[in-house]
């Protein structure tokens, strides 16, 4: 054996002395089965929530790791605070499982999968390390009212549409609670519960700040549902398909003119533009901008149709469509909260200084196309269908069944039940007594049952007494909308929820508001300027065409 160098001797020396040579006696009652780590149990989920190592939180969780690593110092925890820290700074996986592996802690793929419980908001999964029992008292233990009011306190917090609540909050909170209990005067100026372990209560509680992300909105396409009535929607248009002006394929963008009775196809919706808003991208001078305000700034909201027909995308009535138009409805010159383009039916409103397009303003504004369209010229001899979004502005109805009480005097929401039987023959019926002993009390669902001469069983619970007149035409109940354009024989037509993509009117809203973004300087004034100006910018690329091709190509491609 060869001689050993000078350094190796001293190297040898130093570690003797570095490490104590006395015995370490282990319990007999404890074995290293409790330290093992089973491997079955580490198998990573595949359908775990990827970490984001670049979210602003990553340093939040580092800081509450290490505050758990200080109370309870496992081999799991540590090894998923290392784990967390390296990958924080970017190290790589084959380094870092070669650090873990050899300093003794756990290798990588068992780390992510706890890092991932940790991140993702799993708290007592990751506290439960299967030995059970409890280590002793906590704050909360001894304390219990205040945890529950700090929980209530949380809930409150949390549920506000603004997201400025803090752990800080959370920590004055129970500070101040915890000195109102005991009736004592706080002397000293630190929390009686850091921020710290108010962040690792929000955990244990189930809170966590993260995106303001919602259920995705294209999931309700598979709902059964919106999956029936889209297959009726279908149905509809593409049965009818050549009455409606339809647009050539190719770049011509020519007419089709309909082969049979020609239909009208008009599409609204509403849409609001902000001042505050600007493109995403800036132009910059030496990494300097000009200063712009970070506010949505004043909104403006417009309620407009869009036509396919070639007359143009938007309805409007000339001179002397308008002169015949007011003489028989004269009221369309009168003053309103909304403000419309004169001899159109496109309106605008102020949000926050006027009002909103509630159910009654959106039925006003229809009230005054079906009005305009009797006098459009080109619309003469034309069937016309409008297709409405699903929002609940547009789908309110009259009265429900569900409104309505079983008994005489009980409550009813309306007067009177107007409805269409199977002849379409409009009629009506009186929901309060107009005479005789319950002269004006309403005559509940049992007395409305007899009117409509609908066979009742002896005893008829209220349960079957709806079961039985939801099948009758007075109670299948139709939208106010609906019921409004029947008067003036116009067909709303409701397009399916979650598919925008089969309301053209969308792609109007997504070019208009592009060509404001790009233009505008967060002034109100020069935003409404810009409105007028995109509107105009849209029918000369003749946009609308494009947008009425793709609709009957969508409903094609849901077909198919």
């Amino acid at each position: 054996m060869p001689r050993l160098s000078r350094r190796r001797i001293r190297l040898n020396k130093s570690i003797k002395m570095r490490w104590s040579m006395k015995k370490i006696v282990i319990d007999d009652h404890s074995s290293d089965e409790d330290f093992k780590i089973d491997s079955n149990e580490m198998i990573v989920d595949d359908n775990l929530k990827d970490i984001d190592w670049t979210n602003d939180q990553m340093l939040n969780h580092i800081g509450d790791l290490f505050k758990i690593c200080i109370n309870q110092c496992s081999l799991k925890t540590l090894s998923t605070f290392i784990y967390i820290v390296l990958k924080y700074f970017n190290f790589t996986w084959r380094d870092i499982d070669n650090f873990m592996c050899n300093i003794g802690a756990m290798r990588c793929i068992t780390a992510n999968k706890w890092a991932g419980i940790f991140v993702n908001g799993d708290f007592d999964a990751f506290m439960d390390d299967g030995r059970g029992g409890k280590r002793g008292d906590s704050f909360f233990d001894e304390y219990p009212e205040l945890e529950t009011e700090a929980k209530l306190f949380v809930t409150d917090a949390c549920s506000k549409k603004s997201s400025d609540f803090k752990a800080m909050d959370l920590a004055n909170f129970i500070d101040s609670s915890y000195y109102t209990l005991l009736n004592t005067n706080k002397c000293q100026n630190e929390l009686i519960r850091s921020e710290r372990m108010c962040r690792l209560d929000l955990r244990r509680w189930g809170y966590r700040f993260d995106l303001n992300t919602q259920r995705p909105y294209y999931e309700g396409h598979d709902r059964p549902d919106v999956l029936n009535y889209r297959k009726e929607f279908l149905e509809f248009f593409l049965s009818k398909k050549n009455h409606y002006y339809l647009v050539a394929p190719g770049d011509h963008l020519d007419w089709l003119i309909p082969t049979q009775k020609p239909r009208i196809l008009i599409c609204h919706d509403e849409s609001t533009f902000r001042s505050g808003e600007v493109t995403s991208r800036r132009w910059m001078s030496n990494e300097t901008a000009p200063f712009f305000s970070k506010g949505r700034g004043r909104s403006l909201m417009l309620s407009d149709f869009m036509v396919c027909h070639p007359s143009g995308p938007f309805f409007y009535l000339n001179e002397n469509e308008w002169h015949k138009t007011i003489t028989k409805y004269p009221d369309l010159l009168q003053n309103n909260d909304i403000n419309y383009i004169d001899r159109t039916s496109t309106a605008a409103i102020n949000v926050g200084a006027d009002a909103y397009f509630d159910n009654e303003t959106v039925l006003s504004q229809f009230h005054r196309l079906f009005k305009m369209l009797e006098f459009k010229a080109d619309y003469k001899d034309h069937d016309i269908d409008i297709l409405v979004d699903n929002a609940r502005t547009h789908t309110a109805r009259q009265y429900n069944l569900n409104d309505f009480g079983k008994n005489i005097g009980s409550r009813c929401p309306v007067d009177v039940i107007e409805y269409y039987d199977e002849n379409d023959i409009k009629k009506t019926i009186q929901c309060f007594f107009s005479s005789g002993p319950h002269q004006n009390k309403s005559k509940g669902l049992l007395q409305l049952a007899k009117e409509l001469n609908i066979i009742l069983p002896t005893k008829c619970s209220l349960s079957q007494l709806r079961e039985l007149l939801s099948e009758d035409p007075a109670f299948q109940t139709k939208t106010k909308l609906e019921n409004l354009a029947k008067t003036f024989n116009i067909n709303i037509i409701y397009s399916p929820k979650f598919h925008c993509e089969l309301n053209p009117i969308e792609g109007l809203w997504c070019n208009m508001k592009r060509f404001v973004r790009q233009r505008n300087d967060q002034q109100y004034n020069t935003m409404v300027l810009l409105i007028e100006q995109s509107r105009d910018h849209f029918v000369n690329i003749d946009l609308y065409k494009k947008l009425f091709r793709r609709f009957w190509q969508t409903c094609e491609a849901y077909r198919d």
